[in-house]
């Protein structure tokens, strides 16, 4: 078999045995069982796993549900929330400071608009 030399031709031989070693992963689950999560981006497994940890202060409550995986969601969309709130505190904080250094930047436009008169009148 000849040597391959051509970059186009190496990627494309890459990406075919890169898919199919990827469909084996899908097709053929170990003997462990798959983890779903490993078939993520890797930043993405990262924000599921901190997700879970967060989500996990809350076993005492889902664990006692009916549906525990439903209530493992609504746990999760409970610490999406808290963060979402989070946030929107620590915006308005941020509106309220640049509204103070705005108004006092106004105020030095007048201040500055009115010696100018009182300069041009003199």
């Amino acid at each position: 078999m000849p040597l391959v030399t051509d970059p186009i031709a190496i990627f494309a031989l890459f990406i075919s045995f890169y898919h199919i070693s990827f469909m084996f992963k899908v097709l053929v689950p170990n003997k462990e069982g798959s983890d779903w999560k490993e078939f993520l981006a890797p930043k993405d497994e990262e924000r599921i796993n901190e997700i879970l940890k967060k989500v996990a202060r809350h076993r005492g409550a889902y664990s006692r549900a009916a549906d525990s995986k439903n209530a493992q969601l609504w746990c999760a969309a409970l610490e999406l929330f808290g963060a979402q709130e989070a946030l929107s505190e620590r915006l308005e904080e941020m509106e309220g400071v640049f509204e103070s250094m705005f108004q006092r930047m106004r105020f030095r436009d007048e201040e500055k608009k009115e010696l100018q008169r009182s300069l041009d009148t003199f």
